[in-house]
């Protein structure tokens, strides 16, 4: 216990586990809720897996292929 909490106060959360993220609005309705409760269903059941790869600077997972979009939308500049 004592090494996994050094690990993660070092910034390395390589073995925490994932977790879903669920937000709801006034503009969802009960086809929405279902749809997500299947899904959830299907991921605890291991019928959905998602493909992620470490990042080696935190240990976090991010999906594969991903980057951040930032640039997409913001000029980056240092001063």
């Amino acid at each position: 216990m004592a090494s996994e909490r050094r690990r993660i106060l070092s910034g390395d959360n390589s073995e925490v586990p994932g977790m879903v993220r669920i937000s709801c609005g006034c503009y969802n309705n009960t086809d929405d809720i279902d749809r997500l409760i299947e899904m959830l269903e299907r991921i605890i059941q291991g019928q959905v897996r998602g493909d992620y790869w470490p990042k080696p600077s935190t240990g976090e997972y991010v999906p594969a292929g991903y980057r951040e979009p930032l640039s997409d939308f913001f000029l980056l500049q240092s001063h």
